[in-house]
């Protein structure tokens, strides 16, 4: 069983996730807790270009592939953690079918992050928005102000970013009909709520 959250930075994505691992743990489910951008085959990939290439010079090429520069590889990315996200998924599928596996970000995430940088199309937009469903999934939502207000000791966007980003995360919401959390309320009873759409397992 998958069960995936999704939002933006500052909704409290990981502690819920650590938070109802711990609990279903409790009730006596294997578990498993898949970190955020945590990705499953690529990793090995990204290990070899940081020893061939060096720390630094990886880390300037993240920076320039995150701010849109549009490197002459871009789109081999785009597709690369696509197909990762697949294989991925269909392992779960087959080899984890007694284990819940809580989702840090899902597939629906990295679309509105292709989007903010301007590396998708048409086809793009498509493969990920029709990526297979979970068995559970929500998005989380704050408001702007709070999530900035969360990050600004470690994220440096403005209130603008944050506004777009909630935009975009409630039209994805909207267009694949994905419950909504809203995380402004204490964790306990944001925790509750997510139970009881969980209720068929627990």
């Amino acid at each position: 069983m998958i069960i995936a959250f999704m939002g933006m930075d500052g909704t409290g994505k990981t502690t819920i996730c650590k938070t109802l691992e711990r609990m279903l743990k409790k009730m006596g489910y294997v578990t498993a807790y898949r970190e955020e951008f945590n990705y499953f085959l690529l990793e090995y990939f990204l290990k070899a270009v940081r020893k061939i290439l060096g720390e630094e010079k990886t880390s300037t090429m993240k920076a320039d592939f995150l701010k849109g520069r549009r490197p002459s590889w871009h789109k081999f990315w785009v597709y690369a953690v696509w197909l990762d996200l697949l294989i991925e998924y269909i392992s779960i599928r087959l080899f984890k079918k007694s284990v819940v596996t809580i989702m840090d970000r899902y597939a629906y995430d990295f679309l509105i992050g292709w989007e903010h940088v301007e590396y998708d199309d048409k086809f793009i937009q498509v493969m990920y928005s029709r990526f297979p469903k979970p068995d559970f999934i929500f998005t989380l939502d704050i408001r702007a102000e709070v999530a900035l207000e969360r990050k600004k000791l470690t994220h440096h966007q403005d209130l603008n970013y944050y506004k777009e980003f909630r935009k975009m995360y409630m039209k994805v919401a909207r267009d694949l009909k994905i419950d909504v959390i809203n995380t402004e309320e204490p964790i306990e009873s944001t925790i509750n709520r997510i139970f009881q759409k969980l209720n068929p397992i627990t």
